[in-house]
């Protein structure tokens, strides 16, 4: 018995698993002899008769190495004799290939091809040892060999494109003609393996894949779909079919080949994060329509609860360092999901997706302002009032737009006062509480308040512009105007708006060469603002360039079709 000490000290011996195998394939080996040999012993001596007859071979499915024999004993021995040869020879063969001894496993295939005739099955083994030994042309030969003599054989056929590959990758010393006529053998060469057996699955990943790269995209999608037919529980054949769809920007069939990835495997990142940004573009593409059927608002609405799930499963899966990108974008999402309920009629489920979301993140403006409106649709004012307010103070252009674009200038004015009462100093308030008093015409009120703003941000471009237009418009201050929209321009020189300020301050001091300057460049930066062609057209009528000026009007009036100051512009200087 060894002692403690000695138990203690001895370390596990490392498994030689190499030398397992190599007894496994002797033992092998010498089994398929002593079977060879022993079947010998069935020939009966008695039966005697004599042939010079030498053994015919045929070619089989497997090994090629089919024996038609005379049945007679003397000839039945020779055959027996010279079967154990040939097939000791590859058991040999086999055993020297998978030692990785790959020269003699080659010399001992070579035998074989020796004593008998050519075989497909033999010139394949001789193509993969060559290949794995680097001597390319060799392994091209062989195969090119075995498909000769066996043409509706498929490893040859995948072998050879195999090859073809791999001479591309080497791509030493081949012309760009060489190269295509390589590409088109290789895909001929796959796709007959396709045909010969439909099931094989490498050669349609071959072909999905070269045929992605040379942008033969119909031939791709015939491959990802046969991959996703054999084996389709898969999910990475459907992840690839969805990406090329996405690609080709076939959205709804991109969808639905990443849905059954993700089903598939749970945990496949890419394929959620595709998934959310195309729920969210098939949502917006549907919003931007002029006028929406009620039948694409609730699937908007579903595209944008499955974009939440989608983003929802990536935040999961996602590393804890990027977590914070979806603070802002989940709540995003289900705080347009609750507008488009709001929208939808459903007020009740919009405020109470809206209300979820201002639990976590009680300053989002989107839940505040549509809280706001769900109450205000309800005719409860005073609910409606405080979310409104909170809104229009976090994003104060926010409301004040949507009242703008009613009219409800008075209404704009009553919240963004209450806003400033409580904080006297919100410079977006104070701003926009200066364009709604020039929306009523309250010219005092409008100049107070955009002074306001510029003496708490002195370099706040938009109240710098907005003066500075409005003492223009009004043809008032004109010096000061032209040095405010200088100073907006200075913060940001390339804004068309502010360019075009500057051209219609010019336009107003009479000096119509500087206008025209300014006014041109805005037009070059933004010909689709009806209001920039129409300034542009009223400097060039008055610098004596009617063609000019009736041109610029034009394409106002097809921009804005219904301004009727336009028309009645361009009406009276066609029919002069």
């Amino acid at each position: 018995m060894p002692s403690q000490e000695t138990q203690t000290n001895r370390k596990p011996q490392a498994v030689n698993y190499r030398g397992f195998i190599r007894i496994f394939m002797k033992i092998l080996f010498v089994a398929i002899a002593l079977i060879l040999n022993c079947s010998m012993t069935i020939a009966n001596p008695e039966e005697t008769a004599t042939t010079e007859n030498p053994p015919v071979f045929s070619e089989s499915r497997d090994l090629d190495l089919q024996f038609t024999m005379d049945p007679s004993p003397q000839t039945l021995s020779s055959e027996i004799e010279f079967a154990k040869k040939i097939y000791t020879q590859l058991a040999w063969a086999t055993y020297l290939h998978s030692m990785r001894r790959l020269s003699d496993a080659k010399e001992m295939y070579l035998r074989v091809l020796e004593n008998h005739e050519p075989s497909a099955f033999i010139h394949t083994k001789l193509a993969e040892l060559s290949r794995e030994m680097q001597d390319i042309k060799s392994a091209e030969r062989e195969c090119r060999r075995a498909i000769e003599l066996q043409p509706d054989r498929a490893a040859p056929h995948f072998l050879l494109g195999d090859i073809l590959f791999q001479r591309l990758q080497q791509r030493r010393r081949l012309t760009r003609t060489q190269e295509e006529k390589i590409w088109t053998e290789m895909i001929a060469e796959f796709r007959r393996v396709t045909e010969l057996q439909p099931d094989h699955v490498e050669a349609h990943r071959y072909l999905a894949s070269i045929s992605t790269f040379r942008k033969k995209h119909e031939l791709a999608i015939h491959s990802y779909k046969e991959l996703t037919r054999i084996m389709p529980y898969h999910a990475r054949f459907h992840l690839d079919l969805a990406e090329l769809y996405d690609k080709l920007e076939q959205n709804e069939k991109a969808i639905a080949a990443y849905e059954r990835a993700v089903k598939i495997d749970r945990d496949l990142s890419k394929g959620h994060n595709a998934l959310g940004k195309l729920y969210v573009e098939r949502f917006e593409q549907i919003m931007d329509q002029p006028e929406t059927p009620l039948e694409q608002l609730t699937t908007a609405k579903l595209s944008l609860e499955k974009a939440i799930v989608a983003y929802q499963e990536l935040r999961r899966l996602d590393s804890p360092e990027n977590l914070s990108r979806y603070d802002a974008l989940l709540p995003h999402l289900r705080a347009r999901l609750g507008s488009l309920c709001v929208d939808l009629g459903d007020d009740e489920k919009g405020i109470e997706i809206l209300r979820e979301i201002l639990l976590e993140h009680p300053d989002n403006v989107d839940a505040n302002y549509w809280i706001g409106i769900a109450y205000q649709k309800q005719d409860d004012l005073e609910r409606a009032y405080p979310y409104l307010k909170k809104a229009t103070a976090l994003v104060p252009g926010r409301i004040a737009r949507q009242y703008f674009a009613m009219g409800q200038y008075d209404e704009a004015i009553d919240i963004l006062e209450d806003v400033l009462n409580d904080d006297p100093e919100n410079v977006e308030a104070v701003y926009w509480a200066g364009l709604a008093y020039e929306g009523l015409g309250n010219n005092q009120k409008t100049e107070f308040y955009l002074r306001q703003a510029i003496s708490l941000a002195p370099k706040y471009a938009d109240a710098l512009n907005a003066l500075g237009y409005f003492f223009a418009e009004n043809g008032t201050n004109l010096e000061e105007a032209v040095d405010l929209i200088k100073m907006a321009l200075k913060e940001s020189p390339k804004q068309a708006s502010y360019i075009d300020s500057l051209g219609w301050a010019f336009f107003k001091q009479g000096k119509l060469d500087e206008a025209l300057e300014q006014l041109e460049i805005a037009m070059r930066l933004m010909p689709e603002s009806a209001e920039i062609q129409d300034h542009l057209g009223d400097a060039y009528m008055k610098k004596g360039l009617k063609d000019k000026a009736i041109a610029a009007w034009q394409r106002a009036i097809r921009l804005e079709p219904n301004n009727m100051a336009i028309r009645e512009k361009l009406k009276a200087e066609i029919s002069d």
